[in-house]
């Protein structure tokens, strides 16, 4: 178990699924968001170690990793997640709104990790 190493790979892949989405680059935007799932799934395998890395993900300095870390965490915290989702929406540019999506799918039970 490194949970570090799952810790670092899953905050590299959300920022280059973030620059890739920016760009357009659909390539890099499905391997890093493969790599993202990856991580999350091992970091969910460990339970309360992995859920407490991701909810200290939601202050990271990157917008992206705050994002993939609020949704991820949606059905472990819910309020904790729409809390930081919300603020995300304060935001300009495809953050905010992939954070505006993110939500409306939850409400609407369309979205589960």
């Amino acid at each position: 178990m490194d949970i570090q190493k799952y810790i670092n790979e899953y905050i590299d892949s959300c920022i280059l699924h973030g620059c890739a989405t920016e760009e357009g680059n659909y390539k890099l935007i499905n391997k890093s968001y493969k790599k993202i799932i990856t991580n999350y799934n091992n970091l969910k395998r460990l339970d309360d170690i992995g859920l407490k890395a991701l909810v200290k993900l939601l202050d990271h300095s990157n917008l992206s990793v705050q994002l993939w870390s609020a949704s991820h965490l949606l059905s472990f915290n819910e309020n904790l997640s729409k809390n930081k989702l919300e603020k995300l929406l304060l935001e300009t540019g495809i953050v905010s709104l992939n954070a505006e999506i993110t939500l409306e799918e939850w409400e609407n039970n369309q979205l589960r990790f």
